[in-house]
């Protein structure tokens, strides 16, 4: 007997195999229905107590039970539908979520893929330019690499942004861009410049900032190329800017010019000057000529022999060995 009790327990009625193979909505109509036909019945029982003496009740009752019953099942009906359009809609917007997804992602992909080809194009065009400038003066080869390297050596000593850094170590070789305008028996004349010959010179730097004009991605080149011969102390050209109001850019690569500079024979300076020589002189321009955070940051890194390596290594460098695996890691 209490087996039989057991068998016939509603929440056993979920294991019987056609219950579980009917669709939940057709189990939630036909429950609703019965509840109906419940109510409808529970309404005519209470107008036959209620009813007036004689009278035939039949068809209300029979209209209110049908009523109530198909009144409750179709407001159900309609629900379930509503809710099944629903859960239809929402599985169309996953899908299309997973879609939209999809396609996000490589658009987003092929745009990394479009900026590292822009990237690339935009260096072959600086060392392209850097060989033009390289190909009328043989004082600039090595000169332009050295300073680059001289460049991100500085920057990253002062804690510059890597973006900034690497910008640096690329345009310090645009920065005497502007000698592709100056005429080669000023350029290339083996004795001292007349004055107005060295007026003529100076402008190499606005002239190296037009070469560049044109595009934002060349702006820290632009800056380099006019104000690299600009003193911290306003008694530079081309605009006698002073201080902080010189970008950091061209700061750094000033003192990169003028140390590399010193190191080679002029007409005027036959025998260069020693490193020693030269980072003395650079050290006594500290507060004038030069900012006094990068002539720090040079003096920390020349008592590590740093500038020693770059000259020593320089061929490896260009052949695209990180400068940090030439500098010992407190260097670089």
């Amino acid at each position: 007997m209490h087996r039989s009790y057991q068998s016939f327990w509603p929440g056993n009625l979920l294991n019987i195999p056609a219950i579980q193979k009917t669709p939940p909505w057709l189990i939630i109509v036909i429950v609703v229905f019965a509840v109906g036909c419940a109510f409808g019945i529970w309404q005519a029982a209470e107008i036959a107590r209620l009813k007036p003496k004689g009278a035939d009740i039949r068809p209300l009752w029979y209209l209110n039970v049908i009523g109530a019953s198909t009144t409750i099942t179709v407001s159900i009906l309609a629900m379930v539908f509503v809710l099944k359009e629903i859960r239809d809609k929402m599985k169309m917007l996953e899908t299309w979520n997973e879609e939209l997804e999809d396609k996000v992602e490589a658009s987003v992909e092929a745009l990394l893929q479009s900026e590292e080809k822009l990237k690339r194009s935009r260096l072959i065009t600086i060392y392209s330019l850097a060989a033009a400038c390289e190909a009328r003066d043989t004082d600039t080869g090595d000169h332009i690499h050295r300073i680059r390297f001289y460049c991100e050596a500085l920057a990253r000593k002062m804690g510059l942004s890597e973006d900034l850094v690497q910008e640096l170590s690329h345009f310090s070789t645009l920065h005497d861009i502007g000698k592709v305008h100056i005429p080669d028996r000023i350029l290339l004349k083996p004795g001292k410049l007349t004055d107005e010959e060295w007026e003529i010179m100076k402008t190499h730097t606005v002239k190296g900032e037009r070469i560049l004009a044109g595009g934002e991605e060349f702006r820290t080149g632009m800056q380099i190329a006019r104000w690299h011969h600009e003193n911290w102390d306003g008694s530079g050209y081309p605009d006698g800017l002073k201080g902080e109001y010189i970008p950091i850019s061209a700061r750094i690569v000033k003192l990169a010019d003028v140390l590399d500079a010193l190191l080679m024979s002029r007409c005027y300076r036959p025998i260069p000057f020693t490193l020693e020589q030269a980072a003395e002189t650079v050290v006594a321009m500290k507060g004038k000529e030069l900012d006094p955070d990068v002539v720090e940051a040079f003096e920390h890194l020349f008592q590590q022999n740093a500038f020693k390596k770059i000259r020593e290594d320089l061929p490896l460098l260009l052949k695209g060995i990180p400068l940090a695996d030439i500098l010992s890691p407190d260097e670089g």
